[in-house]
């Protein structure tokens, strides 16, 4: 038994031949990557913090960097702290908290959060610039479900499913089935003098020949891919039948073949009443009614 209906299915299955599209396009280089370019901004931050400091390194007191760092942590917010440490590891210089949040690099595993640039004044290594910034993801689940592709790949999966969904929803609806009919078997029903109606387990209407749709006054495609109880139906007293007491809803609900021909009225716009039989059916998901005054 299907959970779900066939227009489901084919919607996930479209969905995910887009999903890998993504994927692909990903591991190919082809989606840009966010954190990537944070962190090559952060990389040129650094090395042009790196340059312009260079001039003042070479000065007795290196101490009017201090107003530069400040100038640049306060235009970058996610840059926590700065720090100038000399080759004797003495810190001459800290804006922000650089004591608490700083973490040697060769303690730690490298990370985007954390850069050092090695200095040189006088052709000799000065020291050293550490910059901490914000790290671009959080550790752990929570940090594999901000990375920039998963909420892409369930953005696109959410709005691709309802789109395909809906599409073949309006798609599947106006197509007609008869065309999958050969012309002999079409012709030989629209020959009957009679009108015969077929309609699935959702109680639409798949097939319509030519009588029927004449007795009606309807055209072929008002009622291909329509609701049967769109046909005003009426019991053997001439009250209007309700949807629950239709004989073919009870026939697609036994999922077996209906075998006593059950009996309807139906009325035309003009208000001309014809006889609906429900035939027996073969086909537990089809039904057929024959319509005749």
């Amino acid at each position: 038994m299907k959970i779900l209906n066939t227009r489901t299915y084919i919607s996930l299955g479209l969905v995910s031949l887009v999903s890998t599209v993504l994927l692909a396009a990903s591991f190919l280089g082809l989606v840009p990557d966010r954190n990537s370019a944070i962190r090559d901004g952060r990389i040129g931050l650094a090395e042009s913090l790196a340059a312009s400091s260079t001039a003042i390194l070479s000065s007795v007191d290196p101490r009017p960097l201090e107003d530069v760092f400040r100038f640049v942590q306060a235009r970058n917010e996610d840059l926590r702290s700065i720090g100038l440490r000399s080759h004797d590891g003495k810190l001459v210089i800290a804006v922000g908290d650089h004591l608490g949040n700083w973490v040697p690099i060769d303690s730690v595993a490298t990370n985007d959060a954390q850069i050092q640039v090695n200095l040189e004044a006088g052709g000799r290594a000065w020291g050293q610039l550490e910059l901490r910034f914000q790290p671009t993801r959080s550790t752990g689940l929570m940090g594999l479900l901000q990375t920039p592709l998963i909420p892409l790949l369930a953005f696109c999966f959410l709005l691709c499913f309802l789109g395909f969904h809906v599409y073949l929803t309006r798609v599947l609806r106006h197509l007609d089935p008869s065309r999958a009919i050969p012309g002999r078997v079409r012709s030989a029903l629209d020959s009957l003098t009679e009108g015969l109606v077929v309609i699935d387990q959702n109680q639409t209407v798949v097939l319509a020949n030519e009588t029927i749709v004449k007795l009606l006054g309807k055209s072929n495609e008002d009622l291909m891919g329509g609701p049967v109880s769109a046909i005003a139906w009426l019991d053997a007293t001439g009250r209007p039948l309700t949807p629950g007491s239709f004989p073919w809803s009870a026939a697609l609900a036994r999922s077996r073949a209906a075998r006593p021909a059950h009996q309807a009225q139906g009325r035309e716009r003009a208000g001309t009443h014809f006889r609906g039989e429900l035939l027996p059916s073969h086909d537990h998901r089809q039904a057929c009614l024959r319509c005749s005054h």
